[in-house]
């Protein structure tokens, strides 16, 4: 059986207890487990192109996503510097391999740099929502703000490899210019 039936009230558990389904907290955990979940996305595509350091660096992610998410729910589980520190390693690992940027950049040059700026941007969003939390004495705040960057440079990373250049914007001199479709 996969149903319970506990949470037709509109509350579910965690370890600090029953919360409203609609709770701030719970909507940061949910941005969270997004994030976690496309981030599988992004490991099975790097896997099938072969980008392993890349699905790999992914997999540790997701794993630090889920004591983030153990801690916001306030288990005994704990983001520390360590893991910080971790995904620093990571990201100067990946930044050595591609060229400085200076512009944004019009994602999608490849299916797995789409992917990863996809989860990206739910990242982001998950660290919104966890900044609304105004946590105290924490290293959730820096964790996923540096989620984010490895994000970021994992997708640059990726379209380097395939070979594809990423373009900065056009900035069209107008949204409206009937030419532009």
């Amino acid at each position: 059986m996969h149903y319970t039936r506990k949470g037709d009230n509109g509350k579910t558990s965690i370890c600090a207890g029953k919360i409203s389904k609609d709770s701030p907290l719970l909507e940061a955990l949910g941005c969270v487990d997004e994030l976690n979940s496309y981030a599988g996305v992004c490991r099975a595509e790097a896997n099938k192109n072969g980008a392993r350091d890349i699905a790999n660096a992914v997999y540790e992610l997701q794993n630090g996503l889920f004591i983030l998410q153990a801690e916001l729910a306030r288990s005994d589980k704990k983001i520390t510097r360590a893991h910080i520190d971790e995904l620093e390693t990571l990201i100067e690992r990946a930044e050595s391999e591609i060229p400085p940027q200076d512009s944004f950049i019009v994602t999608g040059e490849t299916k797995l740099s789409a992917h990863i700026d996809t989860a990206r941007a739910i990242a982001r969003r998950a660290e919104r929502r966890i900044t609304a939390l105004r946590l105290k004495k924490s290293e959730i705040p820096a964790y996923i703000n540096r989620v984010s960057s490895l994000l970021y440079v994992l997708a640059r990373l990726s379209a380097l490899r395939e070979g594809k250049k990423e373009q900065p914007p056009g900035y069209p001199s107008s949204p409206c210019d009937p030419n532009r479709i």
